[in-house]
């Protein structure tokens, strides 16, 4: 049963882990950042209760110019009104966009951190070590 539990908990902290490091990668590939002009918005309808913003910019790098599209990450907004209403603010904001100096193709108008998949590894793999262990003590007094 511990083995089947340890197992388990190997292989959900490895899917954790994953996640946690291509989020990381993806944060740290955006390198530069550089100023931006959103050339369209856009309300996208998930579902009645989900609602996003979708922006289409470019921006220069070296004399160069890249175009980008992305739609904004969480949090959604609940119907398309209050949607709207965040499209006219973010609409007179000033914009940057982060990219990759090695290839600009890959930008963005956010550059969010991933807290919360840094977290969720460090937990699962904290959990796994605690029943590495627990397997260890376990086997020098038994």
């Amino acid at each position: 049963m511990f083995k089947a539990l340890f197992i388990i908990v190997g292989i959900a902290a490895g899917w954790f882990c994953c996640t946690a490091s291509m989020a990381l990668y993806s944060f740290m590939k955006l390198d530069r950042y550089a100023p931006a002009q959103v050339n369209t918005w856009k309300v996208i309808d998930y579902s009645p209760s989900k609602v996003a913003l979708e922006a289409f910019y470019s921006f220069s790098v070296e004399g160069k110019e890249w175009n980008g599209q992305m739609i904004f990450s969480k949090p959604y907004y609940l119907n398309r009104p209050s949607a709207e209403q965040a499209l006219k603010q973010k609409s007179q904001e000033v914009w940057g966009a982060w990219y990759n100096h090695k290839n600009p193709n890959t930008s963005s108008l956010e550059k969010i951190f991933p807290y919360k998949k840094c977290f969720n590894a460090l937990i699962v793999v904290g959990l796994l070590g605690y029943f590495w262990i627990l397997k260890y003590r376990n086997s020098l007094m038994g």
